[in-house]
């Protein structure tokens, strides 16, 4: 699986229109052939970001994907971007679920430190 994950730190200007194209690539996208999942999220962390996250289930979905005109409209959101924006590309190659939890958690060995 590919994980994408896109941050962007708009313009106050430029913010909505961002939004709007994220929000429009989302409901397509999510409906392609090998898509397991795609979100957008407004969040306050010092300065307001915009993520924008896919999931897909091979490579050769994630490359097609990038290949089409739909993703020349996340293109342009980072030509509309106030700084440069961090893109990142995560090939997942192993799940784990609350199994992993209870394994790490029944070792016995606890702690406060985050």
């Amino acid at each position: 699986m590919i994980l994408s994950l896109i941050k962007i730190k708009p313009h106050p200007r430029t913010r909505r229109e961002i939004l709007d194209i994220l929000r429009n690539v989302e409901c397509v996208t999510r409906i392609k052939t090998g898509c397991l999942g795609s979100s957008v999220y407004l969040k306050k962390f010092e300065e307001e970001v915009i993520l924008y996250l896919e999931l897909w289930q091979s490579r050769d979905y994630f490359e097609r994907h990038i290949q089409s005109n739909l993703y020349d409209r996340i293109l342009a959101t980072l030509d509309l971007a106030r700084d440069p924006p961090e893109v990142n590309f995560f090939e997942i190659t192993e799940l784990g679920s609350m199994e992993v939890i209870e394994a790490i958690r029944s070792r016995g060995t606890r702690t406060d430190e985050i």
